[in-house]
């Protein structure tokens, strides 16, 4: 009998901090999340927060040490579990619930207030379908206020640091992998979960009829993919290198399709 992805997940949470959140390209790749995060936070009041796909609550944690009332959410048990283990870890301002939600059924939900923002990080949104896309579009128009935003970081259908890096390697079937339609079968823990890229012209299309786009950003334009971290932690300098070209140019928006994942931030039609 074959594990549902919910189930991998759940055998990857135990792992998630040390593989990516506390690694070196995952710090990196945070960091320049959080430059945009903590510039729109600024402008802004303290927040009603719904983080989608929240991992081992990394985000949720800051978000609620900035004073922010967060609702933070993952299909994985196991996940929500780590984030509860780590909250107990650290003191805040804001409030902080963790719940089991599963994002396909986000219509379902009978939350106690509307929100500011909705965020999701790091891929999460890569594992729905186009349809999965649309749909969650018009559930999230339900639950965000008038002036709100929805906030995502995806991976792009095309990464130059991992077209170079195949392309070096000789691995040119590899090259255009993310560059698939019908979507990736991506190795986690124990298993492979069902991934599908989008372009961030093609990711928004999907959200077209509801919201319009405020921003968009490259994350990790030169900070490379986080499964080339066994390489960069004998070569650090290099990685520095990298990050410093990464700070020079992450701020062309037109470079959000080429880089390991592309934060676009979205607000609701008037």
């Amino acid at each position: 009998m074959t594990d549902s992805p919910t189930a991998h997940f759940d055998k990857e949470a135990v792992f998630y901090d040390k593989r990516f959140t506390y690694s070196l390209i995952g710090n990196l790749q945070r960091e320049k999340v959080w430059n945009y995060l903590n510039d729109f936070l600024s402008r802004r009041e303290k927040l009603d927060i719904l983080e989608l796909n929240c991992g081992t609550g990394e985000d949720a944690n800051k978000f609620a040490e900035l004073g922010h009332r967060v609702v933070a959410s993952d299909v994985s048990e196991q996940m929500v579990s780590e984030s509860r283990a780590k909250t107990k870890r650290n003191t805040f301002d804001g409030a902080l619930d963790f719940e089991v939600i599963d994002i396909n059924q986000l219509d379902e939900v009978v939350f106690d207030r509307s929100f500011d923002l909705v965020f999701s990080n790091f891929g999460g949104l890569n594992c729905l379908t186009e349809d999965g896309l649309k749909k969650l579009s018009l559930d999230l128009k339900k639950i965000l206020k008038p002036d709100g935003h929805f906030i995502s970081v995806i991976m792009p259908n095309f990464c130059l640091m991992e077209h170079l890096t195949f392309f070096l390697k000789l691995k040119w079937n590899e090259m255009f992998r993310r560059n698939n339609s019908a979507g990736l079968s991506v190795p986690i823990e124990d298993g492979d979960v069902w991934t599908y890229y989008y372009s961030p012209k093609q990711f928004c299309s999907f959200f077209e009829n509801n919201f319009k786009i405020k921003n968009k950003k490259p994350i990790g334009l030169f900070i490379p993919p986080s499964y080339m971290e066994g390489y960069f932690k004998k070569h650090e300098m290099q990685l520095d290198f990298l990050n410093i070209l990464d700070n020079g140019l992450n701020s062309i928006s037109s470079l959000a399709g080429i880089a390991d994942h592309c934060l676009i931030d979205m607000s609701i039609k008037d």
